[in-house]
């Protein structure tokens, strides 16, 4: 599909595939530049929606020279969203968080997911941001030796799994 004359949208789309299918294939060295050509389009769009679709995966946080792409994604979401809570804003505070994480940033990258926290407690909407933010509050914890509180979480992350895989049994 690269080569076709696709519509923006269809174009976008084609390129978040193939940053996940290089991400999946563990080709992390093209997913920066992959994933930085979707940003620079995607730049031109204004429809919130159409952002949402093209949002990172959490892992591509880890991946060597994605941060400023990253921090480009985030700063145009943050610009089309201002101080709203939305679903979206939730998850690109979260995915910032854990770029400050990676870096060492241990205080900014709380600061940041209690951001990410207000946001999904305002709109009690997504369970993936709360997992990624329980996720990221477990490393600090694990960071910082709290094993009781790491066991803790970690089982009521597997409680909550077990109950919601029961609910749909």
């Amino acid at each position: 599909l690269r080569p076709l004359p696709l519509r923006t949208e269809a174009r976008l789309l084609v390129l978040l595939n193939d940053c996940s299918q290089h991400f999946q294939r563990g080709e992390l060295d093209a997913l920066p530049r992959l994933y930085g050509e979707l940003v620079e389009r995607l730049a031109t769009v204004e429809s919130l929606q159409t952002w949402w679709e093209c949002a990172p995966a959490m892992g591509w946080s880890t991946v060597r020279g994605m941060r400023p792409v990253l921090e480009r994604y985030a700063a145009g979401v943050l610009q089309r969203c201002g101080e709203r809570e939305l679903p979206l804003r939730g998850l690109v505070h979260s995915q910032m968080a854990y770029l400050l994480l990676w870096a060492g940033r241990v205080d900014a990258a709380l600061a940041e997911v209690a951001v990410a926290e207000a946001d999904v407690r305002w709109l009690a909407c997504s369970v993936d941001i709360e997992a990624n933010v329980k996720v990221l509050r477990l490393l600090v914890d694990a960071m910082q030796g709290r094993a009781d509180m790491v066991r803790a979480g970690l089982e009521e992350l597997l409680h909550r799994e077990d109950a919601s895989g029961s609910a749909e049994r």
